[in-house]
């Protein structure tokens, strides 16, 4: 199972799930929390972005910019407006026809990957 991390410093990278672990216990792990939550951030085909539950109160505490702009930006061309702000670690992941999580297919990997790079790169420039 294919998956994009993003990092509250703008780096993203395809991560792997082994097989033979739990998907929730995988995804905690790589944010590097106890409580996750999910956001749904697009339908066709369908996106989902974990991040820590109490990432701004206990976790990192600064805004995963990168993760954040890209939501909005995914969301705001499907006519749904977001001002959301996420913190910490967040982890990009497909979603099955019955709510499970599932890998991203090469196609939209390639596509987040490569808009997610060129955002990155403009927030990186104005942050520094």
């Amino acid at each position: 199972m294919k998956l994009i991390k993003i990092g509250t410093d703008t780096k993203m990278s395809v991560i792997e799930k082994p097989d033979n672990i739990d998907t929730l216990e995988f995804l905690r792990e790589q944010i590097g929390c106890s409580y996750v939550d999910v956001v749904n951030i697009h339908h066709h085909p369908p996106v989902d972005l974990w991040l820590d539950d109490e990432g701004l109160f206990m976790g990192d505490k600064r805004p995963n910019l990168l993760a954040s702009l890209l939501a909005r930006y995914v969301r705001e061309m499907h006519g749904v407006h977001d001002d959301s702000v996420y913190y910490g670690v967040g982890i990009l992941a497909g979603v099955g026809k019955t709510g499970e999580t599932l890998g991203l297919t090469d196609e939209v990997i390639e596509r987040t990957m490569h808009i997610g790079e060129m955002m990155g790169r403009v927030i990186s420039a104005a942050v520094n």
